[in-house]
């Protein structure tokens, strides 16, 4: 099955990597985890004490905190069961 969009052909898919799987929360936390280690690491030399404490704050509140944090406020609402 396919969609045409702005002259563009889209395939239909049974998978999509950016939506949380909400049948398998370890598995999305895993995911996110290995994300956020490995954004981490690329800028590695950011946190290795040239710049000062509070700019490293300020860079992980701004980066770091919401890529672990994106989505977690829907995963309740998702799985009653989970709460």
């Amino acid at each position: 099955m396919s969609t045409l969009l702005r002259s563009r052909t889209l395939k239909a898919t049974s998978t999509w990597d950016r939506t949380p799987d909400t049948k398998n929360h370890h598995k999305e936390l895993q995911r996110r985890i290995t994300a956020d280690w490995t954004g981490f690491a690329k800028h590695r030399n950011i946190f290795n004490g040239n710049i000062g404490t509070c700019m490293e704050r300020q860079i992980y509140n701004s980066y770091v905190l919401p890529a672990m944090t994106y989505g977690a406020e829907i995963w309740a609402k998702k799985n009653p069961a989970a709460a």
